[in-house]
């Protein structure tokens, strides 16, 4: 799992770790995001099938947060990139709940 500097992991490095974080590219007036392409080719395979599968599905949270997205006014790609930086979000809570849960297990023994 990404490791930061302090200690402590952070959400923003595991997205960036799966390559839906981006990139600010602003150069004058021009202000744009890029996505990077390193990471993890293996975290961002499993991350996009599930994405995809959450979009294509006829109901569900994950296809109602990518319609929403549809709605404001983002192309398909855009919906789907904001879709597995949600998606990079659950996974992460449930890493941490998992930690702590060992810790404490740890603790008690």
């Amino acid at each position: 799992m990404p490791h930061d500097g302090a200690g402590s992991y952070s959400v923003r490095r595991l997205a960036a770790f799966d390559g839906v974080a981006s990139k600010q590219i602003a150069s004058g007036a021009n202000n744009q995001h890029r996505l990077d392409r390193l990471g993890n080719h293996y975290l961002k395979r499993a991350v996009h099938t599930v994405a995809m599968v959450q979009a294509r599905l006829k109901s569900g949270p994950g296809r109602v947060y990518y319609l929403k997205k549809i709605d404001e006014g983002k192309p398909h790609r855009e919906a789907l990139r904001c879709l597995k930086r949600q998606l990079i979000k659950v996974i992460w809570r449930m890493l941490r709940a998992d930690a702590h849960q060992r810790e404490s297990v740890a603790l008690a023994a």
